[in-house]
């Protein structure tokens, strides 16, 4: 289990060189940030769930429900059960954030990390406030989500190690480059 964990994650971490989140002028560690905060993107790489995502019907027969391993934007900025997983897991990792950081990073990386990606229709307080209760159940990775539920504290823990150690990685190279 560890073993495929740890294999999620680097390709999470390497996904995630691929699609640069921020674009700014300076090198990483020397006014660019590669993961601020890094609890948010720790919280966003340990949801790996198929999404419910819903489409519409060329048949006029109304709305298709599919299940995707992969989802597009549009499923991650409109699938309730993912984003209030991702707003409790930010919640219970990112006390010391303040609102505006955590909703900028929920605004720029919740869907994803293209330029023109779709917002969230939910505003990070907002997905919070719409849980209505407290998640005691931790998502399990192989069945979609279905509604709020905690992530996993040992892939939240590697991914966060992960991202961390990763950033003051590129931030040495910079330095000493």
């Amino acid at each position: 289990m560890l073993r495929r964990i740890q294999s999620l994650a680097s390709i999470i971490l390497l996904l995630s060189l691929i699609c640069p989140v921020y674009s700014a002028n300076g090198f990483v560690g020397y006014g660019v940030s590669m993961y601020k905060p890094p609890c948010a993107h720790a919280c966003r790489s340990s949801i790996t769930n198929p999404l419910n995502c819903s489409t519409n019907s060329n048949d006029d027969m109304g709305i298709t429900w599919i299940i995707e391993k992969s989802p597009e934007p549009h499923c991650y900025a409109t699938n309730d059960a993912f984003l209030q997983t991702l707003a409790y897991c930010i919640y219970s990792h990112c006390r010391t954030e303040s609102n505006s950081t955590l909703q900028r990073y929920w605004e720029m990386n919740v869907a994803g990390s293209e330029k023109d990606q779709p917002l969230p229709n939910q505003a990070y307080q907002q997905a919070l406030q719409n849980i209505g209760f407290r998640p005691n159940i931790t998502a399990n990775a192989s069945t979609a989500l279905e509604s709020a539920s905690l992530v996993s504290e040992e892939l939240y823990k590697l991914n966060w190690r992960t991202l961390t150690v990763f950033e003051e990685v590129e931030a040495t190279h910079e330095k000493f480059g």
